[in-house]
């Protein structure tokens, strides 16, 4: 099989929120990786591997990597359990 990419300029967030001058930008991109996470909630889908080291920030804008473990739930409630769960892993 084959896999075809493209290069993001950014800068993995687990690097970006241990850099000290990197902390006025801290909230905005915080934000912004939960509102990604409210989206793909509201279309039912669950990254399942949700990690600093998995989410790469490009002008705090956040870009999923290692999507091989990403799931479609049909049901709500498995949707809102799969949530529940990726905030853990992301707190």
């Amino acid at each position: 099989s084959y896999f075809v990419g493209t290069y993001l300029p950014g800068t993995v967030a687990q690097v970006f929120f241990l850099k000290e001058s990197c902390a006025p930008l801290w909230e905005e991109a915080a934000q912004n990786i939960a509102a990604l996470i409210e989206k793909l909630s509201e279309h039912r889908i669950s990254h399942r591997d949700l990690n600093l080291s998995n989410i790469i920030l490009v002008d705090q804008q956040p870009w999923l990597i290692d999507l091989d473990s990403m799931r479609c739930h049909w049901f709500g409630f498995m949707a809102k359990r799969a949530l529940r769960g990726e905030w853990l892993r992301f707190q």
